[in-house]
């Protein structure tokens, strides 16, 4: 077992029961002391959602029976919709805990991920600009000579952050009039992610990252992002909400 000093985790969960079994067994071999699973609902919708999300739900409730104290389960008593899962499930986990990483159940981390989050860990607590830190890299990695870099822009297909930091995330996504002025964003950019935060506020789109990304922009704040994708986005299959099609970016490789 790798000793960590990342102690906590949360996993947000649906359909995927496979995938939350090997994520708990990941965290759980790798030294995190409290993991906590947040599953939404079936969707009223979709018939066919209900036989996987009782699935996942039998499958972590069983976990929880054999890791007592260690595995946490809240479950939502009708479905919420992917933003408000992951926001739920986030309060709720920052409720009880000063700093974590956050894995939807199609984000498989590498090893190497829980080195990296507690690497990150100490750029956090240190700088008040940096509000995460994410596993996901797209860019080549010959573009950078660092280990990891500083972005304007959070790829939150594996990510953590504090507690501090979560609750001026959740305060600044719930304010309205959030303006992007800074000179060094072009009048391009700043068109496109208040668009699709607009968007997303106004329930067009069930997503929050591009909400979360124009509150970055609009405060200066960055993410920390690793020369290598340290975590890989499963999630084309027949339970996604969004990964739907084939993309270049879904199933990367992980690096080191």
């Amino acid at each position: 077992m790798i000793s960590q000093n990342i102690d906590a985790a949360l996993i947000i969960a649906y359909r995927r029961h496979e995938n939350v079994s090997k994520l708990i067994n990941i965290l759980s071999n790798q030294g995190v002391k409290r993991i906590y699973v947040a599953i939404d609902r079936n969707s009223p919708l979709d018939s066919n959602s209900l036989m996987d999300v009782n699935k996942t739900i039998e499958v972590v409730i069983a976990a929880s029976k054999k890791m007592p104290g260690q595995l946490r389960v809240a479950i939502h008593i009708e479905n919420v919709g992917c933003s408000a899962a992951v926001l739920s499930a986030c309060e709720w986990f920052f409720e009880n805990e000063e700093f974590g990483l956050i894995l939807e159940d199609d984000c498989i981390p590498a090893q190497e991920f829980l080195t990296y989050a507690n690497y990150s860990k100490k750029i956090i607590e240190t700088n008040g600009d940096v509000w995460l830190f994410c596993g996901t890299q797209f860019a080549p990695c010959e573009k950078s000579v660092d280990s990891w870099s500083l972005s304007k822009y959070a790829l939150i297909w594996g990510w953590g952050t504090s507690k501090r930091n979560w609750n001026q995330i959740a305060s600044s996504l719930r304010k309205n009039g959030i303006k992007i002025f800074s000179k060094d964003i072009s009048f391009a950019e700043k068109q496109y992610w208040s668009a699709g935060a607009k968007r997303s506020n106004s329930g067009v789109i069930d997503a929050w990252d591009n909400i979360l990304i124009q509150r970055m922009l609009s405060l200066g704040k960055k993410a920390i992002l690793p020369k290598y994708a340290l975590v890989s986005n499963i999630g084309n299959d027949s339970a996604a909400t969004h990964t739907i099609s084939d993309s270049n970016w879904l199933g990367i490789k992980t690096g080191s």
